[in-house]
């Protein structure tokens, strides 16, 4: 998990944004949600994200866990 902390602190907001849609694929639902939900809650505050950006993490949670 580290790797991926390592990743997610990268500057751009579309990598950050494919290893956000990875880790959500990657969660099993018997784990907990926590670090993923950390992880989510603070890449929502950045406000240099765009919508469709964000739209499309949203949307790869609603697919993933329907």
């Amino acid at each position: 998990m580290e790797v991926v902390r390592t990743t997610v602190a990268c500057e751009c907001v579309y990598v950050r944004a494919m290893v956000i849609k990875a880790l959500i694929w990657m969660q099993l639902p018997h784990e907990s949600f926590e670090e993923l939900e950390s992880i989510i809650a603070s890449e929502l505050s950045d406000p240099s994200w765009p919508a469709t950006l964000l739209n499309d993490v949203l949307l790869t949670l609603h697919a993933r866990f329907k």
